[in-house]
């Protein structure tokens, strides 16, 4: 007879479901910190996710916009002079600099200067190969780069020798974060459905075949399999026995949904929100009207704008060299003009003063 007493009852622990955002300890950055970039992770975001490196070329892309403008002749000569690993410009160098940052969170490049202390070159170094070093105030003391086993190591590079961008770095951190790092779960969970409906609609073509065969010779029946699979692979009819085979084809679970695309646009259009770069930026938008593109746009700009302030500030402050860079394109006014003109539509004056004789 079953146990009906109320003191045999057991309880579960749901502790462990519940999600924490709390960062450990040991993950965050303490006086007299060592940091260097997870680039192989970091990277390969880049070279693999094409929604990832859309964004991060997009918005390096745009910062540079049409390219910079010197506030002195002295500084755009330096500038003009400036070939990086030999085939680079200023603003190719600029670019990278940027893609670099956004990818890994730290970009780093060499600065290169001649005998009097003027800037002769900006090499940029793979910030895989660079180690932070703080101190224990969180003030960066200096640079190391993780040579091959082998190669002589170098004393370490003072900070004045290093140009350096950080993105999104927080509080007392020597270091930026990666772009993709807070998109990772969205980044995920759209892998894993892309590749859900590439296996439901591969099935399709090229269906399971569950073979029943009237034998139970293991010989026998991997020769059957040889034969199915190869009749499958070359898209040709097979004749057996009568009674000797029987198959069944297998495309979808049954009862199983073959739409999984609403929940791959929803994360396409959480993943938009997220990076901040919208859709029309990145030549799409089927479902924007025009009126909410330019506000998106707008919005945009503003994103790249401070992208533009921050890398303007960091050449004059790092490098000594005063120089802005060019919007591609406002519609700033124009945007305005379009909001004033829907409000007087959908709010026209009680007085009438809105309506022209």
């Amino acid at each position: 007879m079953a146990n009906l007493r109320i003191d045999s009852a057991i309880t579960t622990d749901m502790t462990n479901s519940v999600t924490t955002f709390e960062v450990p300890t040991e993950n965050q950055d303490l006086p007299g910190t060592r940091y260097q970039v997870d680039w192989p992770l970091w990277y390969g975001h880049y070279k693999n996710i094409a929604d990832v490196r859309s964004v991060i070329d997009t918005m390096a892309s745009w910062i540079v916009g049409k390219g910079y403008k010197c506030k002195s002749k002295t500084d755009e000569e330096k500038l003009s002079k400036i070939r990086g690993n030999g085939k680079d410009t200023a603003n190719t160098i600029f670019e990278n600099q940027l893609k670099v940052m956004f990818i890994g969170g730290d970009s780093f490049a060499e600065i290169i200067e001649d005998k009097s202390g003027r800037l002769k070159n900006l090499k940029p170094m793979s910030p895989g190969h660079v180690i932070i070093n703080s101190s224990y105030k969180g003030i960066i003391t200096n640079y190391e780069q993780v040579l091959p086993a082998g190669v002589e190591k170098q004393d370490p590079f003072s900070p004045n020798k290093i140009f350096h961008l950080s993105w999104g770095r927080i509080g007392d951190e020597c270091h930026g974060h990666a772009f993709a790092e807070a998109l990772q779960q969205i980044i995920k969970m759209k892998g894993e459905s892309m590749l859900d409906l590439q296996i439901v609609f591969h099935r399709y073509v090229k269906p399971l075949i569950i073979a029943e065969a009237d034998t139970d010779d293991p010989t026998e029946l991997l020769t059957i399999k040889a034969k199915l699979d190869n009749c499958v692979k070359l898209g040709e009819n097979m004749v057996v026995p009568k009674g000797s085979l029987a198959t069944e084809r297998v495309s979808i679970p049954q009862y199983s949904t073959l739409d999984p695309l609403p929940w791959i646009k929803y994360l396409d259009e959480y993943f938009t929100l997220m990076s901040r770069v919208p859709e029309v930026i990145r030549g799409s938008g089927k479902e924007t009207t025009e009126a909410s593109s330019r506000v998106l746009y707008v919005s945009f700009q503003q994103m790249i704008e401070w992208g533009q302030l921050y890398l303007e500030e960091q050449i004059k402050a790092q490098l000594g060299i005063e120089l802005e860079f060019e919007f591609p394109i406002s519609l700033d006014p124009e945007v305005k003009e379009s909001i004033s003109k829907q409000r007087s539509l959908k709010n026209p004056s009680p007085r009438g003063d809105d309506v022209k004789p």
